[in-house]
Parts: C-alpha cells; sequence; structure tokens
C-alpha cells in the first residue's frame, strides 16, 4: 500500500482494510485516544486505500475549521449513505450543489418558525403526547425507546410534511424499526467494511446489503407523500418544508442547473429523517438513564421547575435563563452521551500545509472533539 510520507504519523496500514482491525468497533473512542496519545492531536488512519486525518481536540479543530476553513471546507465521502440516498439530497451533494440546497432549507425552516415560538409549541404538542402515552403503560416496566422515536420522527413528520402519525400506528412502526436496523448495521463490521472497500463490498453478500434494503420502506414513503402534498399545494399558503420546496421547484423548472427536483426533496427530507430521529431519542434516552441512576438530580430539577416555572404550565425557552441547574443537567446529559464523537469528513481542497505536515487534495479530514487535552482552556 502506498503510503504519503507528508501526512502525518499514524499506525501502519495492512492491505485492502487499512487500519480496520486497529479500531475496535464497539469502543472507537478508546482506540483513537489510544493513537492520540501515541502520535499527538493530528494523525492518519486508514479506511482501506484511503488515508484519514484526525484532528483531536479543540486548537486543532479550530486551527483546520476556522483558520484554515477555506482550505478544508468541502464534504468527504461516505459510501454507504452515497448509495442510500443515490447521490441526492443535503445529505451527500458536495460543492455549490450542497451550498444551495443548504442554504435554501435554513432560510425556509427559519420562515416555518426555527428557533421560534412555532417550533417551540410545535415540540410541546408533542411532548404532552410523548407523556400521555407514557402514562398509558400504568406505571408498569417499560423500554422508552419506541416512544422517543415516534415523539422524534413526529416532529420532524409535521416541520417536513405537515403530517405526524398516532403512537402505535403499525405501518409507521415498522419503517421506524427498519429505519433503526439500518443504523445497527451501519455501525457494526459489516458497515464499516461497505464504507472501507465499497468497490468490493456492493457486489458481495452479506448483512451490510440489508440496511440498504431496510431505507426503502422510508424513501417510498417519503415520494408517497410529497406526491400528495404536490396535489394539494396551494403556492399562496405554504404549510411546511415540502411545500415550499415544491414552490421553488416550479419556480425554476425552466433552469437546466437547479438543484431542486423531487428527488432531492424526497432525499433531504430522507436525510432529515435519520440525522434527527437518532440522534433525538439517544439524547433523550441517555437522560433517562441518568436520572434513574441520579434520583437525587431528577429532584432538584423538579423542585427548580416548581420554583421558577410553577406546575400550571410547561416550561418553556423564555424560562431557560432562570433554569440554571436544570440547564446545567441538560448540558451535562449531551457532554456525557456524547453520541456523535467523531465529526463529519471533509474533503481537502487543495494540497493543503497544516501544522508541519502537507495533506494533499484528495485526502478526507474528521475531528474528535471527545478528547480535549486542556479543557480549561476553552
Amino acid at each position: 500500500m502506498f503510503r504519503c510520507t507528508r501526512l502525518p504519523p499514524g499506525p501502519t496500514p495492512f492491505p485492502i482494510v487499512g487500519n480496520l482491525f486497529q479500531l475496535k468497533s464497539r469502543n472507537i473512542i478508546q482506540s483513537l485516544t489510544k493513537l492520540y496519545k501515541k502520535y499527538g492531536p493530528v494523525f492518519t488512519i486508514y479506511r482501506g486505500n484511503r488515508p484519514l486525518v484526525m484532528m483531536c481536540g479543540y486548537e486543532a479543530v479550530k486551527e483546520a475549521l476556522i483558520d484554515q476553513a477555506d482550505d478544508f471546507y468541502d464534504r468527504g465521502r461516505i459510501p454507504a449513505l452515497e448509495k442510500i440516498f443515490h447521490d441526492f439530497g443535503v445529505g451527500v451533494l458536495r460543492g455549490d450543489q450542497w451550498k444551495q440546497i443548504r442554504a435554501f432549507s435554513l432560510k425556509t425552516l427559519r420562515e416555518l418558525g426555527m428557533g421560534k415560538r412555532n417550533f417551540e409549541e410545535l415540540m410541546k404538542d408533542e411532548a404532552q403526547c410523548l407523556v400521555k402515552e407514557i402514562r398509558n403503560t400504568k406505571q408498569l416496566p417499560v423500554d422508552p425507546s419506541s416512544y422517543l422515536t415516534q415523539a422524534s420522527a413526529n416532529i420532524i413528520s409535521s416541520i417536513m410534511l405537515g403530517k405526524r402519525f398516532v403512537y402505535g400506528d403499525k405501518e409507521w412502526m415498522n419503517i421506524l424499526d427498519d429505519m433503526n436496523e439500518c443504523f445497527h448495521i451501519m455501525d457494526s463490521f459489516w458497515g464499516k467494511l461497505y464504507d472501507l472497500i465499497p468497490e468490493v463490498m456492493r457486489y458481495l453478500p452479506g448483512p451490510h446489503n440489508r440496511m440498504f434494503k431496510c431505507m426503502e420502506g422510508l424513501t417510498n414513503f417519503i415520494t408517497h407523500r410529497v406526491k400528495l402534498k404536490h396535489e394539494t399545494l396551494d403556492p399562496s399558503c405554504p404549510r411546511d418544508f415540502s411545500d415550499y420546496f415544491l414552490i421553488r421547484m416550479e419556480q425554476e423548472k425552466q433552469n437546466p442547473f437547479s438543484q431542486f427536483s423531487e428527488i432531492n426533496l424526497v432525499m433531504t427530507i430522507l436525510g432529515t429523517y435519520i440525522g434527527g430521529v437518532e440522534t433525538v431519542s439517544s439524547t433523550l434516552k441517555y437522560g433517562f438513564l441518568i436520572l434513574l441512576k441520579y434520583p437525587q438530580i431528577e429532584e432538584k430539577i423538579h423542585e427548580e421547575i416548581d420554583s421558577v416555572v410553577g406546575q400550571n404550565h410547561m416550561p418553556s425557552m423564555n424560562d431557560r435563563s432562570k433554569l440554571h441547574y436544570t440547564n446545567a443537567v441538560i448540558h451535562e446529559i449531551q457532554r456525557f452521551g456524547d453520541i456523535i464523537p467523531l465529526g463529519g469528513t471533509h474533503t481537502v481542497v487543495r494540497d493543503t500545509h497544516f501544522r508541519k505536515y502537507t495533506i494533499p487534495k484528495i485526502e478526507c479530514l474528521s475531528w474528535f472533539n471527545y478528547l480535549n487535552p486542556n479543557p480549561k482552556e476553552l
């Protein structure tokens, strides 16, 4: 295997699989921490034959993504997601295509109420539905995973498609179960092997093929909902994200370079589900587990909410600045859970000098912010 001597140091890769066997799939944090201690905050690992430069800690990440942002701004490749999205949607688009859809998405979400009262009321309504479902269990032992997944998915469905589902809807539950199965396979040995050597794995039988089959149900569901939205669209009164996108699609139908197509809409909505459902539900599960383990913390949260907000209405973002202890616990849950310790990959857009190394244009970069050698400097 060719190894570029200008790259940061790192473990010697094996042919074809790179450093796969030196990175424990069940404890990637421990593996990367060990490499950090040996090679420093900037080192190179190999995904198959492709090198990946890792940045560890605040200083290294800041230097790359802020101080040298023009060199590291482009997005990296994730072969499994590229196949799921068929190279469409804001989740995998790159360069100017990605910028066009991303800018529209952010603008539209703000118009719909992102960061404002509209979104807050939507989430509070769903929270009340979630609490009602849990209360219906009559205090029997229950795994809340399914409820939390449905709540997260309902919020996304309401924003993107103007539709929420009754808890326990069998068709919707099957789709969400398939999506969760896809996540588990992507995080397994077979999923990681596909991302390492997709050129080989796409022709081989194995569990990795199941993750693509799992996403077909959600993709078909979104496609069907988008077609229904198109039939009832009123350009003068957009109701949700898909309406805004369909209106823009109609406005640009004569533009051969427009990225506003039905397939990009479907895959952008799919990316929102993939990026939002599991992350939110997993964070909430961590919160539940921590509060169960430390009931004295839960008691203090209750006391503060009762004292500051009272028992006649739900807490809101307006109360945040006064709920000091509750706010601190929420941040600690996010720190402790750290459900995405590795940042998404970025592509170096030109041969770049970083610290004492030269990173060629073809290389990718990821960051590992779980480990910060000097937390007091933040």
